[in-house]
């Protein structure tokens, strides 16, 4: 109980005295909350604070294996800001700065909040009646980020706190000659606890303020044996509203669902009566585990006339210019000997293996660079291949492939059963140590030339390999030997990768194949086509039941 959750760290920022700027609008003048914000960026300046490029020199490539695998792992950070991003961005700049307009310090109504707000908080916790009367007008709103696992957005709305807001707690001393002596949090974020507990909820809180502002010991003064929630909602509400906090962030929601349908009920009354009572603006970020459940917020909303932004963010599809911006941008950090043009075939490969997901497709790209330094015959080019992301992502990350063919084959009653599969985080720290473990045993072992016993031991060992990837064996069999058959002495990893290109050029003559012949029934059929009259069976708009 004295130590905080060590699975949900507090993300920190910056401690700075106030330093005051001209209001860029009319309704943010005067407001020293506001004033002490940096300015509104434009949508080019979002873009390049959040943009997180990786180093990468010329030179890096020449570097030892080892290197160039720490190197490689520089891509954990990699961000390319999308569209999501900037809607992100746009949402909690305004969420923030009208959040604080019926804040202001210097007017009555913001006196109000301070000093009306917390008992009010407790006062509707109570009566479970959130439409209380009370002497003052709150701008509170709020926003929820749901999606796909892996897409980042965790990630991006961590970056966006930091490079956008890196003054996290304002020291505010004098504004044009009035003492004013207060700190204000600008964001907090905490996670959902497992299990849902609002009370779980509260201790975070606790235990995060006094990391964040270094001299307080809320959690020890507040949270003795036998503390109730009843007791610490309204303590979590006063902090809120003496340190004037400009948004809370609350991520991992769909821990809510372990909760009982009371426990639920009590912390989404929880964030909605924080809004209303103090116009604190919260933002949820959660999984599509949690869309019911955010459904019934919602409603809750909308009862209270409340406005609600909803970000859906899914993952890209193939043809959308946001996975060939994404896939380009990633594709330039190659620490191989030889660089890979990119192309169509490998931008198609990684989308089918990852299958738009940015953390499967970064991952992939990874450890296929990771295996192509590895499997370095001498004598060949050091160089990613299309075998090489097959094997790894059949290998490195299988976890992952039944939700992608789930995905794929547009299997919803799978993707029910794999909901939480990206949850469960592949281990690249363990991934690396792996592979700096067999760079040393490379190292170590004398060279040896391989030695394939026959040319039929040859042809039947890549055979597998290509049934691996998804062909008959027939079709394998014939690939290999044909290619066998014009150049004997290939080494194995080039006779691999061109019965590899082989096998696609192959699928793709049978599809163009399979595509005429049905474009050619289809015109067959419209020839002789039956018209069925279906109109008694149509039933009149104005007859259909609303519900």
């Amino acid at each position: 109980m004295s130590q905080l959750n060590k699975g949900f760290p507090v993300l920190v920022g910056a401690t700075v005295d106030a330093a005051y700027r001209r209001a860029q609008l009319k309704q943010y003048s005067q407001n020293p909350l506001i004033e002490s914000l940096r300015p509104i960026q434009r949508q080019d300046q979002v873009i390049n604070k959040l943009a997180c490029p990786v180093p990468i020199r010329e030179s890096d490539r020449m570097k030892s294996d080892e290197l160039r695998a720490h190197c490689i792992f520089q891509l954990t950070r990699f961000i390319e800001p999308m569209e999501h991003h900037l809607q992100i961005e746009q949402a909690l700049s305004i969420l923030i700065r009208d959040g604080y307009v019926d804040r202001n310090p210097l007017t009555v109504n913001g006196v109000r909040i301070l000093r009306e707000g917390a008992d009010n908080v407790r006062k509707a916790m109570n009566s479970q009646n959130i439409k209380l009367p009370v002497s003052y007008k709150t701008s509170g709103s709020g926003l929820t980020i749901i999606g796909v696992s892996g897409m980042g957005k965790t990630t991006a709305v961590n970056n966006i706190l930091m490079k956008l807001y890196p003054a996290q707690v304002i020291i505010h001393g004098q504004y044009k000659e009035r003492n004013l002596n207060f700190k204000q949090i600008v964001w907090l974020k905490l996670e959902c606890p497992p299990g849902g507990s609002t009370k779980g909820l509260c201790l975070n809180f606790l235990q995060a303020l006094d990391k964040l502002l270094g001299n307080t010991n809320y959690h020890q003064e507040h949270v003795k044996a036998g503390s109730t929630v009843d007791q610490l909602i309204p303590v979590m509400a006063q902090l809120s509203a003496t340190y004037r906090i400009g948004v809370l962030v609350v991520d991992e929601i769909q821990h809510l669902l372990e909760a009982n349908v009371g426990g639920q009920d009590q912390m989404l009354n929880f964030f909605v009566t924080l809004k209303n009572m103090i116009g604190i603006p919260i933002v949820f970020i959660g999984t599509y585990k949690a869309w019911d459940l955010l459904n019934k917020e919602f409603r809750q909303i909308r009862r209270t006339t409340e406005h609600f932004g909803l970000v859906n963010w899914k993952r890209m599809n193939y043809d959308d210019f946001q996975w060939d911006l994404f896939i380009r941008a990633l594709w330039k950090y190659q620490w191989t000997r030889e660089i890979v043009p990119f192309d169509e075939q490998f931008s198609k490969l990684i989308y089918d293996y990852s299958q738009g997901i940015t953390d499967v497709a970064v991952k992939l790209f990874m450890i296929s660079q990771w295996r192509a330094i590895i499997e370095r015959v001498d004598g060949m080019p050091e160089k990613i291949t299309p075998e090489i992301i097959v094997n790894v992502a059949k290998n490195e990350l299988k976890a992952f492939q039944p939700v992608m063919e789930a995905i794929r084959l547009k299997n919803n009653g799978k993707l029910e059963e794999y909901m939480d599969i990206f949850q469960k985080e592949v281990d690249l720290e363990s991934i690396l140590s792996d592979v700096l473990l067999d760079f040393r045993n490379k190292k170590s072992q004398t060279p040896k030339k391989v030695d394939i016993q026959s040319e039929e031991d040859t042809v039947i060992c890549v055979a597998r390999w290509l049934v691996e990837g998804g062909a008959s064996f027939d079709q394998a069999e014939r690939i290999v030997k044909a290619i066998t058959n014009k150049e004997p002495d290939l080494p194995l990893p080039l006779l691999k990768n061109k019965a590899f290109q082989a096998y696609i050029k192959m699928t793709q003559k049978i599809e163009r194949k399979i595509r005429r012949e049905t474009k050619s029934e289809n015109v067959k059929s419209e020839e002789n086509v039956i018209t069925i009259d279906f109109s008694s069976d149509i039933v009149p708009a104005e007859e259909v039941n609303p519900s």
